[in-house]
């Protein structure tokens, strides 16, 4: 029992470090910040984070 309870913790660990990792990279990718990334929830995609994100951060001109 104390086995599973230990896998679940790492993980989880691990998870999260990927998810950092991801959010890192593309952050430089598309120069937008982690914090933003993390802002907009897991809710959707990070495609659909980025082209939010990017499209804020950029103004348009007609």
């Amino acid at each position: 029992m104390e086995t599973n309870v230990k896998n679940k913790n790492q993980n989880r660990e691990i998870s999260q470090m990927k998810a950092n990792s991801e959010d890192e990279y593309w952050s430089k990718k598309y120069d937008v910040s982690t914090e933003q990334l993390k802002e907009t929830g897991n809710t959707i995609g990070i495609s659909e984070k980025i082209l939010k994100l990017t499209a804020k951060n950029k103004s348009f001109s007609i």
